[in-house]
């Protein structure tokens, strides 16, 4: 069993904060929710910070802060979505990419050979950043996920092509 540190919990407390933002957006609190994604964002990086500075960073934590941030968007994004459009399909599509994500989880742990992109962790952060925002403004968030789309196909052609690899 896995003994979970400081940075792990951080990263853990992100969890409750994507429900705190789907209610207040489901509310309408707008300001409220984007500070609550502020404050996500905050402890995403929070997390990596403090995991280096007490020397607590391993393969596990590592794991845990992308599964995290992974199972929210394929929760949120959809949910969002839903919100605006009350389009029963973008449900279904986060259940599937959900799906696809624990198949890439479980060869993650299966190889520790496999990593990212160096682009990767930058590139989908802001994209998926912007993708909230776009959604709790209601802001033209059509082209916000046309981005994400593009930056998530950016990374997985570098990835495969093996550019930008993570050693």
């Amino acid at each position: 069993m896995v003994k979970l540190k400081l940075s792990d919990y951080i990263t853990l407390s992100r969890l409750p904060l994507a429900v705190l933002l789907l209610l207040l957006t489901f509310e309408g609190k707008k300001i409220e929710a984007v500070i609550v994604l502020f404050a996500m964002g905050f402890s995403d990086w929070l997390d990596g910070f403090v995991a280096k500075t007490r020397k607590e960073a391993n393969r596990f934590g590592s794991l845990l802060d992308k599964g995290v941030d992974y199972l929210i968007a394929c929760i949120l994004i959809p949910a969002m979505i839903y919100l605006r459009t009350s389009n029963l399909a973008s449900l279904f599509m986060g259940l599937a990419t959900l799906l696809l994500g624990i198949f890439y989880f479980r060869s993650m742990l299966q190889n520790k050979k496999i990593g990212g992109t160096q682009l990767g962790k930058p590139l989908l952060t802001l994209a998926v950043f912007t993708c909230y925002l776009t959604l709790i403004l209601d802001f033209y968030w059509q082209y916000a996920l046309a981005f994400t789309l593009c930056c998530w196909i950016v990374n997985i052609i570098l990835f495969l092509k093996g550019k930008y690899r993570k050693e």
